[in-house]
């Protein structure tokens, strides 16, 4: 596999794209891993926070994973960092468990200003409650899905070469999973063409589903340690998406820069 520099990697990423006009951002999650400071954090957490969150979330739900003994909740790795009630409002959530809070926000994606903002909000509340005694890690995950016209070719809407010399290969049932290393943050790709997608009122669109999930580790850290990483975090997962796709996938989610002043 290799990657395909046109246009010398857009000039090495210095000009980047503030918003598209046709966003494919189906989903953006922010996921915090943390040592709590009490055992039981992900029965006391939600409480805490709604009751300063309410008029932002004023759903209280509690998920499946509640229903299991924390016991058996802590021995089990899949389980370990699993949400237990979920705080709710029309286009966004956040779900918190004994060792996991985390934000997400789903289309229309509202820009990472005011994602940002939400982010902050949230870890001020939950700094306060004085249940977190240390993290762990964050994590930025931007689900998109790239919509294809019927019998168009999906791969081609990355800068990627996959070559296999005498033995072709379909796209259906194709999935693509590669993991990158930028500095101290570690950025988990995934690509599946053929993926159907549902909206409200509208028929099942096939597309490119691009999965980017972008980890650092902050093992001992204290959430008032945490800001810079957040932009730094931002700013890799978006560097990410956009040195991924190709330039005539660019221009089809219609781009807009900031333009400097005169």
């Amino acid at each position: 596999m290799t990657t395909d520099t046109n246009t010398a990697d857009r000039q090495m990423m210095s000009i980047m794209p503030v918003a598209f006009g046709k966003s494919p951002l189906l989903e953006a999650v922010f996921e915090l891993r943390f040592q709590a400071a009490v055992s039981t954090a992900g029965d006391l957490l939600p409480g805490l926070l709604y009751s300063v969150l309410k008029d932002e979330y004023p759903e209280v739900q509690p998920l499946p994973v509640a229903s299991v003994p924390r016991d058996l909740r802590e021995k089990q790795p899949n389980l370990r960092y699993q949400a237990t009630h979920r705080l709710a409002a029309e286009s966004r959530a956040v779900q918190v468990g004994d060792r996991v809070l985390s934000l997400s926000v789903t289309s229309p994606y509202p820009g990472w200003a005011k994602f940002n903002e939400a982010i902050g909000r949230l870890l001020r509340t939950v700094s306060d409650t004085r249940m977190v005694r240390a993290l762990e890690r964050f994590s930025f995950r931007y689900i998109n899905h790239i919509p294809a016209e019927p019998g168009q070719s999906q791969l081609s809407f990355l800068k990627l070469r996959i070559d296999s010399p005498g033995y072709g290969f379909a796209e259906t049932g194709f999935h693509l999973r590669f993991e990158h290393v930028e500095g101290k943050f570690l950025t988990i790709v995934q690509a599946a063409p053929n993926t159907s997608v549902e909206s409200p009122g509208k028929s099942p669109a096939l597309g490119l589903l691009l999965d980017i999930d972008t980890i650092r580790e902050l093992p001992g850290k204290a959430l008032s340690e945490i800001g810079v990483e957040l932009e730094e975090a931002h700013s890799v997962a978006k560097r990410a998406f956009i040195s991924l796709i190709s330039e005539s996938t660019l221009n089809r989610l219609a781009p807009t820069y900031e333009h400097a002043s005169s």
